[in-house]
């Protein structure tokens, strides 16, 4: 039997970092971008850090309330950042390491930790494209401020009522979603049974109108932060746009860059510094500088916080991919067989 593959050899990627980074670094002016950043204002940086970890945490406590408030409000912090560090260091997807360590406190059950990450993700696709009609507006500047609120409240009130429509049809969209799904050449059949499944619990447990509208808030807010993150960044390296262009660049960063996942270098720079400039054409190597000094914040975030969360949860480092490998497989074995179990009855 051929072995199964988990998600390609490392050192290519790695390799591929270093090529991009060194291709990337080659086309600046790394003199001026070193003193960009020597010059920056440490203040805003340390408030933008702050402000990123704070949002960390209400999007734990929006996993937890989508979990039914379990399991504790510190277990589910510390997993979500593991699993933020573990990424890097394993290539193993994100999703994957948060469901499994979600799944491993005794509240919670593999398939209550699979629907409810996987709503948080269709929340976050919902913010994302409220900030992308933002920018659309912003640059045809045919709207103010109120109006793209106004709109977006608008939007976000349509989206809800969808999502409970939806979940008032899950009988039929799940019969009937997976198999549009599997027509994309991307996407088997197992794996669109799978994500309509995960979708469609997920919606389920959220429940109540009242608890997809606090839901919807816990998402909001926790995605004003991560965009108050890049403001207080470009602030911090003086970069200097009308406030139109500097919501339209901090919107549509937090679109293309989720400061909710995270990026391994090159892949960062380059997303982030093509991202702002596209909407606002300011400096290229003050962009560069911004996307240097933000991805060392999070690095620092994401390593520190991943390591004290392996700590808290009591977990090795050394055997960790291990764990998480066989934890993943021991899911898809799991799910095989419940879907053998429902065919057979």
């Amino acid at each position: 039997m051929a072995k199964e593959k988990k998600g390609g050899n490392p050192w290519i990627k790695i390799l591929g970092i270093v090529v991009v980074i060194v291709i990337f670094f080659a086309l600046f002016d790394v003199e001026l971008i070193i003193e960009q950043i020597k010059n920056a204002d440490w203040g805003y940086l340390g408030a933008a850090t702050a402000v990123l970890l704070l949002s960390y945490l209400i999007m734990a406590i929006r996993l937890r309330y989508m979990l039914g408030n379990q399991p504790k409000l510190g277990y589910t912090f510390h997993a979500t950042n593991a699993a933020n560090m573990m990424n890097l260091i394993t290539f193993i997807p994100v999703t994957m390491i948060k469901i499994f360590l979600m799944g491993q406190n005794k509240k919670v059950d593999i398939p209550q930790a699979t629907s409810s990450v996987t709503i948080g993700i269709a929340f976050d696709w919902v913010v994302k494209i409220i900030s992308l009609l933002g920018v659309i507006l912003l640059k045809m500047q045919t709207t103010s401020v109120g109006l793209f609120l106004l709109i977006g409240g608008v939007l976000i009130l349509l989206i809800l009522g969808l999502l409970l429509l939806l979940d008032a049809k899950s009988e039929s969209i799940g019969t009937k979603g997976a198999p549009l799904l599997a027509r994309l050449p991307v996407i088997s059949e197992d794996q669109a049974n799978e994500a309509v499944g995960s979708f469609m619990e997920g919606l389920g447990s959220v429940g109540s109108p009242l608890q997809l509208i606090i839901t919807m808030l816990w998402s909001l807010l926790g995605w004003v932060g991560g965009f108050m993150f890049y403001y207080l960044g470009m602030l911090a390296m003086g970069i200097q746009l009308t406030p139109d262009l500097m919501m339209a660049g901090v919107l549509f960063a937090g679109f293309v860059v989720n400061p909710f996942s995270p990026y391994l270098p090159g892949l960062y720079h380059v997303l982030l510094v093509a991202s702002i400039y596209i909407v606002t054409q300011a400096d290229v190597d003050s962009l560069v500088a911004l996307s240097v000094v933000l991805h060392a914040a999070l690095l620092i975030v994401w390593f520190g916080m991943g390591a004290l969360g392996l700590r808290v949860l009591d977990l090795e480092f050394s055997d960790f991919r291990e764990q998480i490998s066989a934890g993943i497989q021991q899911m898809r074995d799991e799910s095989s067989k419940n879907k053998t179990q429902e065919v057979q009855s």
